[in-house]
């Protein structure tokens, strides 16, 4: 009787001090990962394209995408002012329906250098939104100095040569068919300029397979939120229908001679808890290969 209550005890103690041991590292998990959401992360690229100009070899697009118009402008402006880029693309979800408030993504463009190259395209929360407020934001973010690209594009000229940068205008996620790819397909192809290098910020990487065929060089993207959840030699674990492990959540993909590179994004939101999968924006060197 003695050496069963003796196992009983071990068994008991045993299972106290995983226990223990589970809570302790779960909470030390969740701390750091707290800390992780609080603070915006820089990840660089360097992409390298024979297309590429000489003049733009070294070129840095910052690219800012799924922000959800994020409490973290300060910190935003901070990396900025380290990273020197001669561009910033605002990759799409600048808001977070249904609010429609723009204030700490002003913030930051207002704090940007006058001369700087500043892009926006919309995401599907901008798109989710009326005529009417669609335009008040374009036309908010055209007052700051943003070019707004919308199914429309823009030449940069450096040094007598020209790359152009091409954008495409989300529509909500109940819209995207058949019928609107041949949409997004035909603005691509009649804004491409022949003999050059051309970067297409279209904000939904999930439809690279769709669009990786087209005359691109660069695709840049987000969207997926870096599958929210990120687990290493996996990647993002939830894709926006729900799905499990998603592809093209985040880094650089080249299945086609259109390379994409991805944003994680760098929204803070408490209804998305991001896991191992702090806030980024992401500085691409462009390389003449």
């Amino acid at each position: 009787m003695r050496l069963r209550k003796k196992s009983r005890r071990r068994k008991i103690t045993g299972i106290l001090i995983f226990l223990c041991i589970f809570v302790l590292l779960t909470a030390l998990v969740l701390t750091v990962n707290y800390f992780n959401n609080q603070n915006v992360y820089l990840t660089e690229y360097e992409y390298a394209n024979e297309n590429l100009p000489a003049a733009f070899d070294g070129y840095r697009i910052a690219v800012i995408a799924d922000i959800h118009n994020s409490v973290y402008a300060d910190k935003f402006i901070e990396l900025l002012e380290q990273a020197k880029p001669d561009a910033v693309l605002f990759a799409g979800d600048m808001i977070q329906k249904p609010d429609e408030s723009l204030n700490n993504v002003l913030k930051i463009i207002h704090a940007l250098p006058n001369d700087m190259r500043i892009y926006g395209i919309f995401g599907n929360h901008e798109a989710s939104n009326g005529y009417i407020k669609r335009k008040k934001i374009s036309d908010s973010l055209r007052e700051a100095g943003v070019t707004m690209l919308i199914n429309s594009y823009d030449n940069i000229t450096k040094d007598g040569e020209t790359i152009r940068i091409i954008g495409i205008e989300d529509v909500p996620d109940e819209f995207i068919d058949d019928e609107e790819l041949q949409k997004i397909r035909k603005t691509i192809n009649s804004n491409v300029l022949k003999d050059s290098f051309n970067i297409l910020a279209y904000h939904r990487a999930d439809m690279y397979p769709q669009i990786s065929d087209l005359p691109i060089d660069l695709i840049l993207s987000g969207h997926m939120h870096g599958g929210i959840i990120r687990l290493p030699f996996v990647g993002g674990v939830i894709g926006k229908q729900g799905n499990l492990f998603p592809k093209y959540t985040s880094g650089v993909y080249k299945e086609t001679s259109a390379a994409m590179i991805v944003s994680r994004g760098c929204d803070f939101n408490p209804d998305k808890a991001r896991l191992f999968n702090p806030p980024e924006v992401v500085l691409i060197t462009l390389i003449q290969d």
